[in-house]
């Protein structure tokens, strides 16, 4: 196998298990708040709870050890510009890193 195949084979499988842990985050985030969700709160408040346990799993000494290098956070916004020039704010719901 030659270096640029084994560095894309190297960048897949990263990339593929960065999105499995990150979509366990989710999950775990998720199923932990449930019981709490209802229909008077908002999109902000409900993604502010899933950040919030996703933290707590992050804290939690049975995490396993593979999660100690993420972090979470909330909302950051971004600009884009769309086709007709109009320009806009966006904001990611939640936001990950990997170090």
């Amino acid at each position: 196998m030659g270096a640029e195949n084994l560095n894309s084979f190297a960048r897949s499988s990263y990339d593929y298990g960065f999105r499995r842990d990150a979509h366990q985050l989710l999950a775990w985030g998720y199923q932990d708040v449930l019981p709490q969700v209802h229909c008077n709160l908002t999109e902000e408040e409900i993604t502010g709870l899933i950040v919030e346990a996703i933290e707590k799993r992050l804290d939690d000494p049975s995490t396993p050890e593979k999660f100690d290098r993420y972090s979470i956070d909330e909302e950051k916004p971004i600009s884009v510009l769309k086709k007709r020039g109009v320009r806009c704010c966006c904001a990611l719901d939640i936001t990950g890193d990997f170090n």
